[in-house]
């Protein structure tokens, strides 16, 4: 069990980097301006999601199946 959730907690991690990737780049192509500052505060990320959620919601949901993926990858990999 311990080796399944290690692959689950590489697979997530992967997943949530292409998934922040992906909402940095439709970030910066909407303006230079919201990139940087979603680059310095990280919660923006989430308000620009919010406020472009036809725009964002494939990356937004790819993001949140990573989270998932991790937090069961780690409790049965550290339980």
């Amino acid at each position: 069990m311990v080796i399944l959730g290690k692959l689950m907690l590489l697979l997530g991690l992967f997943m949530c980097s292409v998934a922040v990737v992906w909402i940095v780049c439709l970030i910066f192509s909407d303006s230079i301006s919201w990139g940087v500052c979603c680059m310095a505060l990280w919660p923006l990320m989430l308000l620009y999601i919010c406020l472009n959620w036809d725009e964002c919601k494939y990356a937004a949901c790819l993001l949140a199946g990573s989270i998932v993926l991790i937090g069961g990858g780690a409790t049965i990999a550290y339980l």
